[in-house]
């Protein structure tokens, strides 16, 4: 027991002396550093699933957020008043899961969120295009750059009008002014015209600017070449509109269904005070011509 008790520290002694040898003939630098990268590896990759499980449900809180915000900054930043300004806007948010080659995009939202046929599609740097078809949880949208595209549009600064078309080939858009002898010049901002109820374009939705003025074939009408704002080939999170909020304060729909009920109901209550007006109205001059 005794000689054993003295071969121990001795042992000890002699491996501590092997463990400096070998560590200064053969650094163990490389093998710390492989075992950092294989441990270091797997625990960001769970950590990574922790946050993707836990995250999911903010991320969609998150782009509902945007989608709303979107609409509500372009219910807000239109130069004249309009119908729209004054309502705000409903909209849903959606992503891009794919690209055709005749000019559309598919997106992941559809019919089952309220998404329709020609309905206004943005994002955050200008007018994407238009719902062409929407299915239960997909929809189909035109590009603004398509070459079947026709969308109102007008000067932002001198509130010109005029007709904007897809110049597919270039990446560009043709801005045609009804006015032949508009002012037109490089680095004016085109903007939505706006359609009869909204669809399938709401007013003031940015488009792009004028990169060029091109010479008039005609003196009925002042062309112009436009870069659009949209990145047509790097699209992901889009905001479609699914129509005016008559409370004024722009929801995402996908969040509270009854949104377009409630404004239905308004709706007709304002009619019957109208009809509830004239009707006096006509009673008073009745009274006077008695």
């Amino acid at each position: 027991m005794r000689a054993a008790g003295r071969r121990a520290p001795a042992l000890l002694a002699l491996v501590s002396a092997a463990l400096i040898v070998a560590d200064t003939v053969t650094p163990l630098g490389p093998l710390r550093a492989f075992g950092a990268a294989v441990y270091g590896g797997l625990e960001d990759a769970a950590s990574a699933g922790v946050r993707w499980v836990s995250g999911e449900r903010r991320l969609e809180e998150l782009e509902r957020e945007n989608a709303r915000l979107r609409a509500d900054l372009l219910a807000a930043r239109g130069t004249t008043p309009s119908p729209a300004q004054a309502d705000g806007y409903r909209a849903v948010p959606a992503h891009v899961i794919g690209f055709g080659r005749d000019g559309t995009v598919t997106v992941d939202t559809g019919a089952d969120a309220g998404v329709a046929r020609d309905m206004t599609v943005f994002d955050g740097n200008g007018l994407v295009g238009r719902v062409l078809r929407a299915g239960p949880g997909t929809a189909t949208v035109q590009l603004a750059t398509a070459s079947g595209a026709s969308i109102g549009a007008r000067l932002e600064g001198s509130r010109e009008v005029g007709l904007v078309t897809g110049v597919p080939e270039r990446g560009l858009l043709r801005l045609s002014l009804l006015n032949p002898s508009a002012e037109v010049k490089p680095g004016d901002r085109v903007v939505t015209l706006g359609s009869r109820d909204m669809r399938p374009y709401v007013p003031d939705v940015p488009i792009g600017t004028v990169v060029t003025a091109e010479p008039a074939p005609d003196a009925l009408t002042r062309t112009a070449l436009v870069r659009p704002f949209a990145r047509f080939t790097a699209l992901d999170l889009v905001t479609v509109v699914l129509g005016p909020q008559p409370d004024g304060t722009a929801t995402d729909a996908s969040a509270d269904g009854s949104t377009a009920k409630a404004g239905d109901e308004n709706r007709n209550a304002d009619r019957d005070e109208d009809r509830a007006a004239d009707r006096d109205e006509g009673g008073s001059k009745k009274a006077k011509g008695a």
